[in-house]
């Protein structure tokens, strides 16, 4: 598709391959972004949409196909985007999706692309298209599709809405009588989540805040398995935060950027540093933890609410699927096979048995 050639010459920047299914985390970028310096560029206001949509009655909303991929990077940037995999090294040739200002480039390139058009407004990828009459709408329209396509940027045909009297668009509800904030949106959550790990189980509380005053939005514990049980502690602590990340998704995914407390130092580390060499199994947890906008805080044992759900958790232990069991046990058998076994009181004896016939010989 012309989205990745095959890398040449010496780079600086190798990143891991990571492959999860797509809305997840598409790209493995942690430290490239290290070193990217994010641009700063304005998006739209309410106060700029409520006063631009004001005697707007017809509404489109356009999204761009696979939209970062259709913008091409410089060629003097592409080594940055470096990748290995079993074949050796590739690179991007398009913007992809890990890379941490990609966002803010693409918001000013569709912006730039659509200046001087009149009844379009855009929001990254989101284009609004709009009209005070049906024949004002499609001439809008028109002239934005044949600027697209000058530009050579295709859009997703699925998600097209002709002629809406009314449109959801930047969390906010907009019609010819009314512009209000979308209910789903009206209560605004601080996604905090706090995490334990004892030796028979995990715990986590979700929590909503309201001017530092935490309510408990949910619970929930496990057993651990007998697996899981004969990991170090340092291991069960992460596991905490990769399952509770993983069981509240529904909350935390696509959110602003939530706190997860935990009482093991070792995590902000783990979690926060994109060079730390991590065991295999810490690895691929926190690969799995990638998708979500989180920061990892410590607080002390005495302040820690899920420790009592960790120590008495519910029974389940809730198996995890069939790729989760073929994983773990691949990771399993190398952690045991590549750690150096002690001989045991037999070994002893039968050595010692077979000197002592040899010396009679």
């Amino acid at each position: 598709m012309g989205v990745i050639e095959k890398a040449t010459g010496p780079t600086p920047w190798v990143s891991p391959l990571v492959i999860v299914p797509k809305p997840k985390n598409p790209d493995e970028m942690r430290a490239p972004n290290t070193a990217i310096r994010r641009e700063k560029h304005n998006t739209p206001t309410l106060n700029e949409l409520s006063t631009t949509l004001a005697d707007a009655k017809y509404f489109i909303r356009i999204d761009l196909n696979q939209g970062y991929n259709q913008l091409e990077l410089n060629e003097e940037s592409r080594y940055i985007t470096t990748f290995a995999t079993h074949r050796g090294l590739y690179c991007y040739k398009r913007l992809n999706f890990g890379v941490n200002s990609a966002a803010e480039i693409f918001q000013e390139v569709i912006r730039q692309t659509l200046n001087g058009l009149s009844g379009v407004i855009n929001v990254s990828d989101d284009i609004l298209v709009y009209g005070k009459s049906k024949e004002v709408h499609n001439q809008n329209l028109r002239k934005v599709l044949e600027r697209l396509r000058s530009k050579n940027l295709t859009l997703n045909k699925k998600k097209f809405e002709f002629m809406k009297p009314s449109r959801e668009f930047l969390e906010n509800f907009f019609s010819a009588e009314v512009f209000k904030p979308c209910p789903s949106k009206l209560q605004k959550i601080y996604t905090q989540v706090y995490v334990d790990a004892s030796s028979v189980g995990i715990s986590a509380i979700f929590t909503q805040t309201d001017e530092e005053k935490p309510q408990i939005v949910q619970i929930s514990s496990r057993s651990l398995t007998k697996t899981e049980q004969r990991y170090f502690q340092t291991e069960r602590k992460a596991l905490t935060v990769t399952w509770a990340c993983e069981h509240f998704h529904i909350y935390l995914f696509g959110a602003p950027r939530f706190t997860v407390y935990t009482d093991h130092k070792p995590l902000m580390s783990l979690f926060g540093s994109p060079k730390i060499q991590l065991p295999a199994r810490i690895e691929r947890w926190m690969m799995r933890t990638q998708a979500y906008n989180m920061a990892i805080n410590y607080k002390p044992g005495k302040d820690k609410p899920a420790d009592y759900l960790s120590r008495h958790p519910n029974k389940s232990t809730k198996p995890s699927s069939r790729e989760q069991k073929i994983a773990e046990e691949y990771v399993n058998h190398l952690a045991y096979n590549n750690i150096p076994k002690a001989m045991t009181l037999e070994n002893i004896q039968s050595q010692k048995h077979s000197k002592t016939e040899h010396y009679r010989q």
